[in-house]
Parts: C-alpha cells; sequence; structure tokens
C-alpha cells in the first residue's frame, strides 16, 4: 500500500460509538454516602416475610413495597387516596299487589296497497330504479329497499315492480 492510511468502514464507526454510548450509560453514578444508606448494592438480597426465603432482586427493585402504592391512583393530579363512593340505598318494594293483566289490543289490519302507476323501469349495470306515480303526487323515482307509504319496494323488474308489508306482497305491472 502507497502511504495512504486504513480508515475502517462508516458502519463500523457506527457501531463502535454504539457501544461506547451503552458503556457510558450502563454505569450508574454514586451519589456518595448517603446514597449508599438508601440503596442497596446490586447485589444484596431481600428477604421475604411471607415466603421465608431468601430472593436476589436486582437495585432497581429493591424497593420496599407498600400497600399504599396499590391504593392510590398513579396517574391521578392530585395522587390522593380513592374515597370509596356510598352504596346507593334500596329503593322500597311496593306491597304485594295483584296487579290484572292489560289486555293486549287486538293486531291491526294490514294497510293496504298503496295506488301506484309504474311509468317505467330503469337499469344501469346492477342498479334498478322505477319511476312510480301516486295519485296527486308527482312521479318518483325509486330504488329497491325504499319505502313507499308502509310498503317497501322489493323487487325492480323490466316491467313490473314488487311491494312489501311484513308477509304480504303486492305487484304492480308496467300496463296495470
Amino acid at each position: 500500500m502507497t502511504g495512504r492510511p486504513w480508515i475502517p468502514p462508516p458502519s463500523t464507526l457506527v457501531l463502535l460509538l454504539m457501544a461506547g454510548a451503552v458503556a457510558f450509560f450502563a454505569v450508574q453514578p454514586d451519589n456518595g454516602p448517603a446514597a449508599a444508606k438508601t440503596r442497596p448494592s446490586s447485589g444484596s438480597a431481600i428477604t421475604s416475610d411471607a415466603a421465608d426465603e431468601t430472593t436476589s432482586l436486582p437495585a432497581f427493585m429493591a424497593q420496599p413495597f407498600d400497600e399504599t402504592m396499590l391504593t392510590r391512583p398513579i396517574f391521578a393530579p392530585t395522587r390522593r387516596q380513592v374515597e370509596p363512593k356510598p352504596a346507593p340505598e334500596p329503593v322500597p318494594l311496593p306491597a304485594a299487589s295483584v296487579v290484572a293483566a292489560k289486555p293486549t289490543p287486538a293486531p291491526l289490519p294490514p294497510p293496504d296497497p298503496p295506488d301506484l302507476a309504474l311509468k317505467g323501469t330503469l337499469r344501469d349495470g346492477d342498479t334498478r330504479t322505477a319511476l312510480i306515480e301516486l295519485p296527486g303526487i308527482q312521479p318518483r323515482w325509486v330504488r329497491i329497499d325504499d319505502a313507499v307509504d308502509e310498503w317497501r319496494v322489493l323487487e325492480i323488474g323490466p316491467a313490473h315492480v314488487l311491494l312489501g308489508h311484513e308477509a304480504l306482497r303486492h305487484r304492480v305491472g308496467l300496463h296495470d
């Protein structure tokens, strides 16, 4: 090689910088003798009263656990203890009495089919429309599932419209 020094590729330099950053931030600073009293060392052991066994925990988990941590809302702005709401007072039931059942009204007769005239039908791809005329009303275009009085348009054919109301059907032809 002639006089040029070797330079590693940029990806190698990036990896070296990342490894250095991880090593730099992984070291925890020691804040003096006060920190040593409040924070156990990373190899310290915590004794569990409930299980009577020694468990080794990392330093960040070695903080004392208190039941108040569970009873106080963590993300509330005031961080005050939750006050239990009083139970609603029970509503007294009325004395048992005999109530006569209301008679159910007789079902209404089905509506008469609308008196309409089919003026024409139109098909545009899969869409079908029909031009209908009710007495005293301007003709209007309807599609399947449109309402005509209390009836629904169920089907539009080349020369007919099928209306339905519950289980009833009424067919209106082009020249009826």
